[in-house]
């Protein structure tokens, strides 16, 4: 996996989601600093995951994910509740959130030595609780949060209405259970209860470092076969994929209906949009970049474009990994090349 954040930097595609604190669960200063630094460590985890998961499925786009740590949090984007080892299961929750907004909530109870899943009694309102040491927060939150991105990755899965997320996530347990595959992490009945969420990275960690990218691609490929069979996942016309590259206004400003950066994509497959972000302080340098262009000079802002395989080549790897070019993956299908092609 490569550690540089080459995808992440230049797409506007994220889905924000929120931690917060149960009422009772009061931070020093030390501890608030602990709480940004995991939140940090999340969201890395998640560019670099997330960005390698864009490069081994070529046929749809993936949502990034940008987790935020807030005190208070009112919005459906909360998604995990941080609460102390001493607070019962059955604890009521913070008064402002409204769960009626809420498609799904997953309770983190910080708890030594442990890496559990059980049901809380607030069954009505939490999806699940994780008994969690803190030496696991990061890369539990990173699963969670993780199969947040793959499930918005699906034209057919972010139309559903609230109801049958909900219902979602009680479906991927379902399949956990009845399939067999192993979990990192520890489920464990409560008053003969069973939670009603899984996240497939669970079933796809080896460590508190790793996951098996392969493994995960597949349960969500099977899983996807067995209760989705039929459905169409519709990838967004081409010009509305590059509407997401942070440097859109730049890309189009000669050109603002976009028909011209259009006709660049001129065969169908996944494509990596190509831009000369910086400039070289060393002349050889920028001739070589010039030429891997093919164009006379130097200039910055000038885009090519290749096939996706390319992200690997180890001369494009060293434009990306000093900031000289910018890379965006796009998805030309027949369909959008169709709407491309009518204009």
């Amino acid at each position: 996996m490569r550690k540089i954040r080459d995808l992440r930097t230049f797409s506007n595609r994220v889905e924000s989601r929120y931690i917060t604190l149960s009422d009772k669960m009061l931070l020093n200063e030390s501890q608030k600093e602990n709480l940004v630094n995991v939140v940090k460590r999340i969201n890395k985890n998640l560019d670099l995951i997330i960005q390698d998961l864009l490069i081994r499925i070529p046929n749809r786009q993936i949502p990034f994910v940008k987790v935020i740590a807030s005190e208070k949090v009112s919005n459906n984007k909360l998604r995990l509740l941080f609460a102390d080892k001493n607070e019962d299961i059955d604890e009521t929750l913070p008064k402002y959130i409204n769960i009626d907004n809420l498609t799904h909530l997953i309770k983190f109870r910080i708890t030594p030595g442990s890496r559990q899943i059980i049901l809380s009694q607030e069954a009505s309102k939490i999806n699940a609780e994780m008994l969690i040491d803190e030496e696991y927060i990061v890369c539990a939150a990173t699963d969670i949060f993780l199969d947040i991105a793959m499930f918005n990755s699906y034209s057919f899965l972010r139309d559903l209405d609230d109801d049958d997320k909900k219902a979602f996530s009680s479906l991927k347990y379902k399949f956990y259970k009845e399939s067999g595959c192993n979990c990192y992490y520890h489920y464990k009945p409560f008053l003969e209860k069973e939670p009603l969420y899984f996240s497939f990275a669970f079933a796809a960690r080896k460590s508190k470092t790793e996951i098996d990218l392969n493994t995960y691609i597949y349960l969500w490929n099977d899983f996807l076969e067995k209760h989705f069979n039929g459905s169409t996942d519709v990838i967004e016309p081409i010009l509305d994929q590059i509407k997401y590259h942070k440097s859109y206004k730049q890309i189009t400003k000669d050109d603002q209906s976009g028909i011209g950066l259009l006709n660049r994509f001129d065969s169908l497959g996944a494509k990596l949009l190509l831009r000369i972000n910086k400039k070289p302080n060393h002349i050889e340098k920028r001739e070589q970049i010039a030429n891997y262009f093919r164009i006379p000079k130097f200039h910055l802002g000038s885009i090519k474009i290749v096939d996706l395989e390319k992200y690997h080549d180890p001369v494009l790897s060293e434009y990306l990994r000093y900031g000289y070019v910018s890379a965006f993956k796009v998805v030309v299908t027949e369909e959008n090349i169709k709407v491309q092609t009518s204009k």
